[in-house]
């Protein structure tokens, strides 16, 4: 797992950056109605699932954990696809399918994190990442009866630090290079 991630680590950088840029997106811009945030979510959602799909196939003869970046990057891509062609969709269905990949993407970050881990190779900004993302997911669920206002702020939060920690992650697993020759071959 840590040599695929060290080889894929743009994408995490990436991931971040669109998050990050997201997430300002969403302070700056002046809603007046909930329509806009079906986009300013579907779309980084939709780029995000891109990247991730692209660096698996990318290295899908190389390494045998590639399905873990594909899936990841399918659930962003069908998640931000599916709101995206639905524009008018509820407040409530956008919390849920926001919940829903925040969980499903968190789960499989601390999964990742889990097996470098198991790797000998101790990774708390994945793993970090991935709780917050099961938090806000959960935090979504729970509170879908509030307004579009505490969505907007969940996503804000959710979007500069689950950013700045996939930036943070992905900056390091570049570093690791090939220092780890011994096992090499996973």
């Amino acid at each position: 797992m840590k040599y695929l991630l060290e080889k894929a680590s743009t994408m995490f950088v990436v991931s971040g950056i669109v998050k990050i840029a997201a997430g300002i997106v969403i302070c700056l811009w002046p809603i007046d109605d909930f329509t806009p945030l079906v986009y300013l979510f579907g779309v980084p959602a939709i780029v995000q699932g891109i990247v991730h799909v692209l660096k698996a196939v990318q290295y899908r003869e190389i390494f045998y954990n590639w399905v873990t970046l594909l899936m990841q990057g399918l659930v962003y891509l069908v998640d931000g696809l599916i709101v995206v062609s639905y524009p008018g969709v509820t407040p409530a269905f956008l919390m849920v399918a926001i919940a829903l990949t925040w969980l499903i993407t968190g789960g499989m970050m601390v999964m990742m994190s889990v097996q470098l881990n198991k790797e000998s190779q101790k990774e708390t900004g994945l793993l970090m990442s991935g709780l917050l993302s099961i938090l806000a997911g959960v935090y979504l669920l729970i509170n879908l009866d509030r307004q579009v206002y505490v969505l907007l702020w969940v996503l804000v939060i959710y979007s500069f630090l689950v950013g700045i920690l996939n930036i943070i992650f992905g900056v390091t697993a570049g570093r690791w290079g090939l220092s780890y020759s011994d096992d090499y071959i996973e």
